[in-house]
């Protein structure tokens, strides 16, 4: 049995490849011998650092492209090109495919693409036949051809007699492709973008126009062909056509501004929850009754489906996101911000994250630190420092149960606090008479262990690490004040100290029993074997800027430097401490 997972450097971001790849270092040592795994990936750093300090993974053959013979390479390329053209449409002779496999240049990204080009039947250009097509793409280059080139030869052949005002709409959808947060669907963008179009276009069938262009690019963009509510999302043939899209060298005819495209996506996120199809409402999935949270409730999943949708999720979890990434903040937004961090659609807001199991402390972290940045209006700022205090105090209820939210932490609000409002809006339930907070407690939670706390730090994304004096490392949530299910084990001494790197990844610990260990924060896996080189208790660490350098302090006055990626030593430790 063979598994393959191709592409893996494009299955998402770092934190989430680290995740796929860690799982497979952990179980891949249990499979049966008749098993194999083969992954094709480009060689990003941070795969390759992984594969490196995986010890599960003793049996691992890599194979670099680059060390193949050129001619072989060029000789696939010609059999795909061959297989891909050849037929009675087109005609092609012999020596156009050799010309066209050489235009390629030993990349079958720009092979494929080109192919998926000519021959693509459904980008409504019926006029253009195949072997035009093919006419055309031979002969818009001369002796170097490169994606770029070819990616300018299919926009030019859909778009390539539009003036600046007709490429608007087209940029603005593939603007979308470029800066979404997570892949969407055709159907999802049409309702994002719904109300931009009709008011910025004036477009009576927007749907229709978006459809008849997005089919344009049928050969670069998959998933353009299906506008239903589970259609596949929309994405790229090769993310190589994002990066010529964001590149303004590449074609500034088609380039896209991303920081405007976080503008425009963060108005459509407000619009769909404010007064979209499926809007915030008041307990939104008609939840019977309080005495079960979310995860015991029979049928969730369909009823979040239903009455919450692709669309109105997305809007909910990255509206903050894409604020976030907006260089210039129109006042509007701002405007729409106050007005859902300070009404009851803020409440409205928190069912949904609690419901699809999305962190609202994070999204409004993102919003403090981004006003703070712009120097925003501070009654803007208060609400949002608000919003986020009253989303940490209760984080436990607001995650676990949505009618609690209403029940045991809208009553709670502090007289002083400017959401104290919405406690009134609400009068069946509880009414504190006496007592309540003047306003927000500094103590957030306690953290109870099973021994003395050693050591501890906190990540940038408020992961709390912890050494305890069993020899135990533990790693807790910060917002919740729940500790991580898997946990590592540890050292055989006292931990005396704990450090995370500064992209959070990453966390050391150091230990009497003279060992210092690396930990992947997010599987919670020790990351290679514990580094052994001092003679006395380990009591401090730190890591470089970039995190490829972790020192070490100890006992026996020495400080040792340790390349986090291959893990040994750099040079001899250094000495002079007395």
């Amino acid at each position: 049995i063979v598994i393959i997972i191709d592409a893996l450097d494009e299955s998402g971001r770092t934190a989430v490849r680290r995740k796929l790849l860690t799982s497979l270092a952990s179980l891949a040592v249990n499979l049966p011998s008749t098993v194999r795994i083969l992954i094709t990936t480009r060689p990003e750093p941070d795969i390759v650092q992984i594969i490196k300090m995986s010890p599960q993974l003793p049996n691992v053959s890599k194979l670099y492209m680059d060390d193949l013979p050129n001619q072989s390479t060029k000789d696939d390329i010609h059999q795909y090109i061959k297989y891909m053209l050849e037929g009675p449409l087109l005609n092609a002779d012999s020596e156009q495919l050799a010309q066209l496999a050489e235009r390629a240049q030993l990349s079958f990204q720009w092979a494929s693409t080109a192919c998926h080009h000519i021959v693509n039947h459904d980008d409504g250009n019926q006029a253009v036949l195949p072997y035009e097509r093919l006419r055309n793409t031979l002969s818009s280059f001369g002796a170097t051809s490169s994606l770029d080139n070819l990616y300018s030869t299919v926009m030019d052949a859909q778009f390539g007699q539009s003036d600046s005002r007709a490429l608007e709409i087209p940029r603005l959808l593939l603007g979308v492709l470029v800066v979404v947060k997570k892949p969407i669907s055709l159907h999802t963008m049409l309702q994002l973008l719904h109300a931009h179009l009709s008011l910025h276009y004036h477009l009576e069938n927007p749907e229709h126009v978006v459809g008849v262009l997005l089919g344009c690019l049928s050969s670069l963009i998959t998933g353009t062909r299906v506008s239903s509510a589970n259609g596949p999302p929309l994405l790229p043939l090769h993310t190589s056509f994002l990066d010529f899209l964001q590149n303004p060298t590449s074609n500034p005819k088609y380039w896209i501004d991303v920081s405007k495209m976080h503008q425009i996506l963060t108005e459509s996120c407000f619009a769909i929850m404010q007064s979209g199809e499926r809007k915030l409402i008041f307990n939104i999935c008609k939840l019977p009754t309080s005495f079960l949270p979310n995860s015991s409730i029979p049928g969730l999943d369909m009823q979040i489906q239903e009455k919450i949708g692709q669309t109105l999720s997305y809007a909910c979890h990255y509206w903050a996101s894409h604020l976030q990434a907006s260089k210039d903040i129109a006042p509007r937004t701002l405007d729409a911000v106050k007005s859902l961090l300070s009404t009851d659609q803020f409440l409205y807001w928190l069912e949904v994250m609690s419901l699809t199991g999305a962190s609202p402390v994070q999204s409004l972290s993102l919003i403090s630190a981004q006003l703070n940045n712009i120097k925003a209006n501070p009654r803007i700022l208060e609400y949002v420092l608000e919003a986020l205090h009253f989303s940490t105090h209760h984080a436990i209820p607001i995650t676990q149960s949505v009618p609690h939210i209403y029940l045991s932490a809208v009553p709670f609000i502090p007289r002083s606090s400017p959401l104290h409002a919405l406690s009134e809006q609400f009068k069946k339930t509880m009414s504190i008479s006496s007592g309540n907070l003047g306003k927000w407690p500094a103590l957030r939670h306690v953290l109870r262990h099973q021994s003395a706390v050693q050591s501890m730090a906190i990540s940038r994304y408020g992961v709390v690490g912890v050494g305890l004096s069993d020899g135990a490392v533990l790693l807790w949530d910060s917002p919740t004040g729940q500790q991580y299910k898997h946990q590592p084990i540890g050292h055989t001494g006292a931990v005396s100290t704990v450090v995370f790197s500064p992209d959070g990844a990453l966390l050391g610990s150091g230990s009497s029993d003279k060992t210092i260990q690396l930990w992947d924060v997010y599987s919670q896996a020790a990351k290679g074997d514990p580094l052994i080189g001092h003679s006395g208790s380990v009591r401090s660490l730190a890591f470089s800027a970039d995190g490829t350098v972790l020192a070490s302090g100890s006992y026996d006055r020495t400080v040792w430097l340790w390349d986090t990626q291959s893990q040994p030593a750099k040079g001899d430790p250094l000495r002079g401490q007395s």
